[in-house]
């Protein structure tokens, strides 16, 4: 969310409070039209005797911000023309933010169900170049398994227009199971699994059949090894990747990241950790190893703390 001038920040959190609720939409919802349903909720705030002083559009949403944030009446109206108002409101945030290029969906306040209903609203849009995120963090998996919920959910979800970026951060459930579904979308292009401490080498191993993954962040997921590095040197499209606080890894990791040649973000730091004591041991990684990483030409960020010994004096970017 954009910061505006002259909230206070007890109204930057009432806009918050509208905006992580957006996507609590109900099944049979069409995807929103920025243009159409701006107008339906300045004509419903009209019923409310409330006009607006502004008439471009930018400014108008701005204007509408504002509003939600500086009026409680109008956040807490539980009246029929006050929850219209309400919906209506999160359907102008959806539709800015599939104008940006990108939706993204919390599934905290979401149902198994309501999830995969607008997961699928979305793709229906086809909207070229759309990338839909879906944060799975606070997901309610007590009725059913992180992999039944990701096979149902992402069911055909198959649209080359859209891209799917899947965040899975600091699941404790995310198991070899887990991956084997997740490897199933094919249009998967962007995969948080950081703080998963309990995925493994062969749950990475699943991973080799995402071909259009980009972005990988493994952080803090401290069972992976060079066996594990070895399986994701098969991503070939791979961009950006987060190896920082990982596993305890050593120069075969480094010849195995040496074949991403697409490569261009790649983080290191303290990738030493002891798998069972989590402990920080000193780095593996030699400056005969480094030179894996000299193919890299398209790389621009390298992060290697945790690394004492002089560093050879080959280009790295």
């Amino acid at each position: 969310m954009r910061r505006h001038s002259g909230l206070k920040s007890s109204s930057l959190q009432a806009i918050r409070s509208q905006e992580s609720g957006v996507c609590q939409v109900s099944p049979g919802n069409s995807i929103p039209n920025f243009e159409a349903d701006l107008l339906k909720l300045c004509q419903l705030l009209g019923k409310k005797s409330i006009e607006l002083t502004t008439k471009n559009r930018t400014e108008m949403l701005t204007e509408i911000k504002e509003l939600f944030a500086n009026n409680p009446t109008l956040r807490e109206d539980t009246s029929e023309d006050g929850i219209a108002i309400r919906e209506a409101f999160k359907r102008v945030l959806i539709a800015e933010q599939a104008e940006t290029g990108k939706v993204t969906v919390n599934s905290r306040n979401l149902t198994h169900e309501a999830l995969s209903e607008l997961v699928k609203q979305v793709a229906a849009a086809k909207i070229d170049g759309l990338i839909l995120q879906v944060n799975l963090l606070g997901l309610d998996t007590r009725s059913s398994s992180l992999s039944a919920i990701i096979a149902k959910v992402f069911n055909g979800i198959d649209d080359g227009n859209l891209s799917l970026a899947l965040n899975l951060s600091g699941r404790y459930d995310v198991t070899h199971e887990v991956l084997v579904e997740v490897a199933k979308l094919t249009n998967l292009t962007q995969l948080d699994l950081s703080y998963c401490e309990g995925i493994t080498d062969s749950a990475l191993a699943a991973l080799e059949l995402c071909p259009e993954l980009r972005i990988l962040s493994l952080r803090w997921c401290v069972t992976v090894s060079d066996k594990g590095v070895k399986s994701i040197s098969k991503l070939k499209k791979l961009e950006i990747l987060d190896l920082s606080s990982s596993g305890y890894l050593t120069d075969r990791s480094l010849k195995s990241l040496g074949e991403l040649a697409e490569l261009k973000y790649l983080n290191l730091a303290s990738c030493s950790k002891h798998r069972r004591t989590r402990q920080t041991l000193p780095s593996a990684f030699t400056n005969q190893g480094l030179k894996g990483l000299t193919k890299l030409s398209k790389l621009s960020y390298l992060n290697l703390r945790g690394f004492r010994k002089p560093l050879i004096n080959h280009t790295l970017t």
